[in-house]
This record gives C-alpha cells, sequence and structure tokens, in this order.
C-alpha cells in the first residue's frame, strides 16, 4: 500500500466508515462506485484513466498480498442493507480522493477490515477496472485519434 501519511489518513476515514455502514450496498455495488466517481470525478485523459485502472490493480495486489500476510481481523459493525450507494461517490469526491495512493488505501483499509469474501472484492475492483477501460478510456481515446486524424 502506498505510504499515507497519518494526518492524512483521517480525511478519508468518513469514506471507509460509510463504507462500512452501507457494507451490503457497497459489496454489491463496489464496482458502480468506483466507475461512478472516475467518471464524474476524474478529468478525462489517458494518463488519468489509466492512473486509476492502475490503483485498482495495485488494490487488489496489495490486498492479496497483505491477506497472506497478516490476519486481520474482521470488525463486524451494524450492516445497513439499504441505503445509496452514491452517497459514497459523493463523499469521496468531497474528501477530494485521488488515484495517488488515497483510493488504494480507503479500498484498501475497508476490505482488511469489513470484507469477509476478500477475493469477491478483488474481483469486482478488477470488473471495474475493465469498466473504466472499455467505457470511458477506449472511448476518449477514440474520439482524440479522430480528433487528431490518426488511424
Amino acid at each position: 500500500m502506498p505510504y499515507i501519511l497519518p494526518g492524512k489518513r483521517p480525511v478519508f476515514a468518513p469514506v471507509v466508515n460509510l463504507m462500512a455502514e452501507m457494507r451490503t450496498v457497497t459489496n454489491l455495488y463496489i464496482p458502480n462506485i468506483l466507475f461512478e466517481y472516475c467518471k464524474k470525478y476524474v478529468k478525462p485523459s489517458y494518463n488519468n484513466y489509466k492512473n486509476f485502472r492502475g490503483e485498482l490493480a495495485e488494490t487488489i495486489d496489495e490486498i492479496n498480498r497483505r491477506s497472506c500476510d497478516f490476519n486481520f481481523p474482521f470488525i463486524d459493525i451494524e450492516r445497513n442493507s439499504s441505503g445509496d450507494w452514491r452517497k459514497v461517490v459523493s463523499l469521496m469526491h468531497k474528501k477530494e480522493v485521488q488515484a495517488d495512493g488515497d483510493l488504494n488505501f480507503i479500498l484498501f483499509t475497508y476490505c482488511m477490515y469489513h470484507v469477509i469474501n476478500r477475493l469477491g472484492f478483488c474481483h469486482s475492483l478488477e470488473v471495474c477496472r475493465k469498466m473504466i477501460g472499455v467505457e470511458l478510456m477506449t472511448p476518449y481515446e477514440d474520439k482524440k485519434k479522430q480528433k487528431n486524424g490518426d488511424v
């Protein structure tokens, strides 16, 4: 996991806490949450989309690596099976989550302490990574190529 300064960690705690409170909704809609955040709040560019997708790939690797090395306790907090997953998207935007380690920190922390099926969670991140590639990155590049007269 990229090092996040201790002073910066509390900024992201509300995002992790909201995701945990809405755990059933979060686990079901994590690809939607991340895709919607990327679509709405990441400035369209090949590099920005690539960085966001890379952050998801790094998070998957980190979860898999650390799941083997450490016995993270599962924290069973009150679950809310209802709720609008867009609340998480809005809070991520409010906290100015970037694909420079912030996203990795949030997803890793949430997964390690609030997700039972970590393999399924990683699969959901991979689904989102592919969605961003197909639905945001490729159309962006196609428009750019067309504009520049490239093949």
